[in-house]
């Protein structure tokens, strides 16, 4: 009985944890607004060489050129979760400024008041907001 309350107690703090982690992380608003000549820095250089190594950029995690129709470079910010119920946020530069779904998936995007969502199979589903004429933010939940 003592071990069932143990993995409640462990499992509630666990979530707190990571409640507490994106609560914490940087905002991707607040990223794009502090960092934006890095930002586009990075871009440039992806879009010339789209191999090039990591950039150390304050607030971000990982970098990523993901190819198709309209490329989108897209700066991961924070991760939350563990699969399955994880959860990903971050902003992304859009060559065309045309929204897109997360990693550049060919999902439809619903438009809604607060942004435009997107949904895929079972509980995943995903959301990106308009910064300016070409970078967005993204949240996916999965």
């Amino acid at each position: 009985m003592q071990k069932k309350y143990l993995a409640i107690a462990a499992a509630v703090i666990l979530s707190a944890g990571l409640t507490l982690t994106v609560q914490l992380s940087p905002n991707p608003h607040t990223i794009y607004t502090r960092r934006l000549p890095e930002l586009t820095q990075t871009v440039e250089t992806l879009l010339e060489n789209s191999s090039v190594a990591q950039p150390d950029i304050p607030g971000v995690q990982s970098v990523t050129y993901w190819d198709g129709e309209n490329p989108i470079i897209e700066f991961t910010t924070c991760t939350s979760g563990i699969v399955p119920s994880s959860g990903y946020y971050g902003l992304y530069y859009s060559v065309s400024g045309s929204p897109a779904a997360f990693q550049n998936t060919d999902q439809p995007l619903t438009r809604a008041e607060d942004g435009l969502y997107w949904q895929a199979e079972g509980d995943n589903w995903g959301k990106t907001t308009r910064l300016d004429d070409h970078w967005f933010t993204f949240e996916a939940h999965f």
